[in-house]
């Protein structure tokens, strides 16, 4: 029941609460539903003007489950969604993903199609890279082209499927729903590019069927829809400089959970994946579905994460890549040239994992037998890691910590592990605390925690009997002689002169040693120290990894090839070194995150591959990290 405060009345607090109570006492009364109906106006107004306010409408006919359907307006609320769930599709809400996508990249870089008057002396208002030509004709979106390499069996047959796709629609009764509204100028454009396409079997001011940097077309802007997956990072910039645009827009899909597991779901888009680092590829699916599996180089794939600044094959335009928001598991990201005598600075962003909040790294080992037997100095111990949950691994320290020195075994917490995991039956009802983990996972982290608390307890104990003796130690001196406190000083145990003496041998407080002799010290411990005795094998996750460039200077070398005279089938290379260039690339710093990957060997591995220099980091004082690069050498 609304108040008439909330209704905008000018009534004071309390005669608010008193009509509040007399409407809630009799909601029947003449004065309820006048009320009643004056809210419902107001929510239909607020609802009109919510919907007015948005960019536009879109028509979804995938079929999307009621939660779906929320969670998809609840992402996008650029839009009024419009769910028809005409279409039944084995990856739906994905489906609709990607054409909602298409809409928002247009927004971003605020197309109309009256905008095609303002090309800046370009060929196009925009170039969609790799994109779906039949969406923009369909939606009679002029002043774009798309490009459309045909590289392989899948893209002959998309591109196929795409015409048809056009025709049937110019055909059906869909183009004769458009014609009674009005929109003729839609229709009109799909027939005229039919007809073209026909004639002469292209429609080059629409799309062509070469790689962007070798298509002439020049634009203001840029769009990848889910087509950067396989464009390195230089051949990016390639194209931007080539269409000479001043910006690029795109999305793919993308979680940080592939920067933690090697094998996962992405939610809502229920696309798994698979990593194969050996092989350099990460490969999607879509869970119910068996359509073709979508094989992207993985170096490639992980550079739009982890890379800020980056250049075209020349080195001579430098441009920034900024991420921008994660809808879904859909990653949108933007990129802008940066002038020549912009200075490089430092910049940084974080890759935030939601699904490491409260979370921590639980690390056990198993033996390996091929290192064992074979005794080559390999590590004989693999390491796993997993991530569980800090509430449960705070109930299971809490249980062993209580345990008394009988049942403070690897097994008990094992059982209470399972117990607490299980299921809890009250009533009719069936209840769990936690998610149950696996028999692996269970006896891992049992293990983690008996030796997380038996150190614990372990040192508590010696802290404790530091405490005890130095509380001996200093009522015993109260009534020892001057002498006897003299030797204490010196920390000189002397048996003869009584207990005060000899608990002189635990309380002796440290004394400074010369720094030769300290780095003895600590290289000899250093050498005899355990592997594992001070490992940690819980650790508490952060929400995010920080990424930041560094600013390094690169010396470049240009190699001249020329023929010798007095050996003609014999060539000579000369070396010249040119000059010194700034350039900026990410190092991530150290965080407490799992990462299957190491961040920063993937962008130095990035670098030689696109640019053919080896990146290397030296610590230097003052302003943190400089990068030396270095000519990397083919093989």
């Amino acid at each position: 029941m609304a108040t008439f405060a909330s209704l905008g009345f000018n009534v004071d607090t309390q005669i608010n609460e008193i009509l509040t109570q007399f409407l809630r006492k009799d909601p029947s009364s003449p004065l309820a539903e006048a009320v009643n109906r004056e809210f419902t106006k107001i929510l239909d107004n607020n609802a009109n003007a919510a919907v007015h306010a948005k960019a536009g409408t879109i028509k979804l006919s995938e079929k999307l489950n009621v939660e779906e359907q929320i969670v998809l307006s609840n992402c996008i609320p650029e839009f009024n969604l419009v769910f028809t769930n005409k279409i039944e599709k084995p990856h739906a809400f994905a489906s609709a993903m990607r054409k909602v996508k298409y809409h928002i990249l247009l927004e971003r870089i605020a197309y109309r199609p009256e905008k095609v008057a303002f090309l800046d002396g370009r060929s196009c208002y925009a170039v969609d890279v790799g994109g779906d030509f039949s969406f923009h004709v369909r939606n009679g979106n002029v002043g774009i082209h798309s490009d459309c390499p045909v590289t392989d069996e899948r893209d002959d047959a998309r591109y196929k499927s795409r015409v048809e796709r056009l025709r049937r629609e110019f055909e059906s009764d869909l183009v004769e729903k458009v014609f009674a509204t009005g929109k003729e100028d839609k229709s009109e454009y799909v027939n005229d590019f039919l007809s073209r396409l026909s004639k002469y079997g292209a429609c080059e001011d629409v799309f062509c069927n070469k790689l962007s940097q070798n298509c002439s077309k020049t634009a203001r802007y840029l769009l990848f829809v889910q087509s950067n997956y396989d464009i390195s990072l230089r051949t990016f910039a390639d194209i931007m400089v080539k269409k000479q645009s001043v910006e690029a827009y795109g999305s793919f899909i993308f979680s940080t959970d592939i920067l933690l597991n090697e094998r996962g779901t992405i939610p809502m888009l229920n696309a798994m994946y698979v990593v194969d680092k050996d092989a350099d590829s990460i490969e999607f699916t879509f869970r119910g579905c068996q359509s073709f599996a979508y094989r992207h180089k993985l170096s490639v794939y992980l550079s739009y994460v982890t890379t800020h600044v980056f250049y075209d094959s020349t080195l001579n335009h430098r441009f920034l890549l900024e991420l921008l928001e994660n809808r879904c598991g859909v990653q949108f990201f933007k990129v802008t040239p940066i002038s020549e005598q912009t200075p490089i600075s430092t910049v940084s962003h974080n890759l935030w994992f939601p699904s490491l909040v409260n979370k921590s790294v639980v690390t056990f080992y198993e033996p390996d037998y091929e290192a064992l037997g074979g005794r080559d100095g390999e590590p004989t111990m693999r390491r796993c890691n997993f991530v569980v949950d800090n509430k449960l691994i705070d109930k299971l320290k809490a249980q062993a910590t209580s345990q008394t020195e009988n049942k403070f075994k690897p097994v008990e917490l094992y059982c209470f592990i399972q117990a607490y995991c299980g299921r809890m039956f009250i009533g009719s009802d069936v209840v769990m605390r936690h998610e149950p983990l696996s028999a692996a996972a269970s006896k891992a982290l049992a293990h983690a925690v008996y030796i997380e608390v038996y150190r614990e307890k372990y040192d508590a104990g010696k802290v404790l009997q530091k405490i005890l003796r130095d509380v001996d130690s200093d009522r015993a001196a109260v009534n020892s002689t001057s002498w006897q406190k003299f030797l204490r000083c010196l920390g000189t145990p002397c048996y003869v002169f009584g207990s005060a003496v000899e608990l002189a041998r635990y309380t002796a407080r440290p004394r400074p040693v010369l720094p030769c002799i300290a780095a003895v010290r600590k290289f000899l411990w250093r050498s005899v120290r355990s592997e594992f005795g001070l490992a940690p094998f819980i650790v508490s996750c952060n929400e995010f990894q920080r990424n930041a460039s560094r600013v390094g200077s690169m010396r470049l070398k240009v190699k001249f090839v020329y023929d010798d005279l007095w050996f003609r089938f014999s060539r000579k290379q000369q070396v010249k070194l040119v000059k010194l260039f700034n350039k900026g690339f990410v190092v991530p710093v150290s965080e407490a995150v799992p990462l299957s990957f190491d961040v920063a060997r993937l962008v130095r591995d990035s670098i030689k591959g696109n640019y053919g220099l080896n990146a290397d980091t030296e610590e230097v004082t003052g302003d943190g990290d400089r990068v030396e690069y270095s000519e990397a050498l083919s093989s």
